[in-house]
């Protein structure tokens, strides 16, 4: 019992209560107008097709999402979802132990992003 307690404490101090607790991925969903547009995630070549208008879609929220809307007869539109430090995690770390704080806030677990619901109206190319 005394090296299960042992174990149990060591844990607690050497990882943020985020990092044990908080989900890694953030559902968003996804529309445009008009709907119907590819949706990639990421930036550059990099970026991956994931579903077409409307759709839902799991994010990390370690880092800010990058999405690109593109459609046949419109602008290709870039939205930017930015992530944030969520509060209410640092602050049961905090309560947890400095150390799972720090953890948390270096580690970027207890960051989550902004939106959950994204809707972009996209331009139509201009007649030439």
């Amino acid at each position: 019992m005394k090296r299960l307690i042992a174990v149990f404490l060591v844990t607690l101090f050497l990882s943020g209560c985020a990092t044990i607790l908080k989900n890694k991925y953030a559902e968003v969903k996804i529309d445009s107008e008009p709907q119907g547009a590819d949706v990639f995630v990421g930036k550059g070549r990099r970026a991956m097709r994931m579903g077409r208008t409307p759709v839902a879609l799991q994010l990390y929220n370690k880092k800010p999402a990058y999405l690109t809307f593109k459609k046949e007869g419109y602008e290709d539109t870039t939205y930017i979802i930015r992530n944030r430090i969520s509060h209410g995690w640092m602050l049961f770390s905090f309560l947890c132990a400095i150390g799972p704080a720090f953890i948390d806030g270096v580690s970027r677990n207890a960051y989550s992003l902004r939106e959950t619901e994204v809707k972009v109206k996209l331009d139509p190319i201009a007649p030439q």
